[in-house]
């Protein structure tokens, strides 16, 4: 038996990196309702982004840190593009890119506010894993 599901998992690589996905998903929710129990705006931001890489890797064979704004949005159905969780995808994207290439600092406290539809968006991309 053990043999034989490996050999399935060999034809179906999908499989084993949907697994990965979603435990990799559950460890970076963990920390980001840490982070935003904690106050801590920057590991929010960062862990906000990275869940939304993670839950749309497996749709790419990709790594999920070579995801950017538009691989995500493009798993998002057209509605949900144009509608709050396009903008909330595009809010975290661009808080995660001033953060690392900017010079000047933005107040991302704002995105704290956000956090439930982050959620709800990392439930619905969850479910599609």
């Amino acid at each position: 038996l053990w043999e034989r599901r490996c050999r399935h998992l060999e034809l179906h690589p999908e499989i084993v990196r949907r697994r990965q996905a979603r435990r990799e998903l559950r460890r970076v929710k963990r920390r980001l309702h840490q982070a935003a129990s904690a106050g801590a705006t920057a590991d929010f931001t960062q862990c906000g982004v990275s869940a939304l890489r993670i839950a749309c890797a497996p749709h790419y064979p990709a790594n999920p840190r070579a995801l950017v704004c538009a691989d995500v949005l493009e798993v998002l159905p057209a509605t949900e593009r144009q509608g709050q969780p396009g903008e909330i995808v595009r809010r975290f994207f661009a808080a995660e890119n001033a953060a690392s290439y900017s010079a000047k600092r933005e107040t991302e406290g704002e995105l704290l506010t956000l956090k439930a539809g982050l959620e709800e968006l990392l439930l619905k991309l969850e479910a599609r894993l």
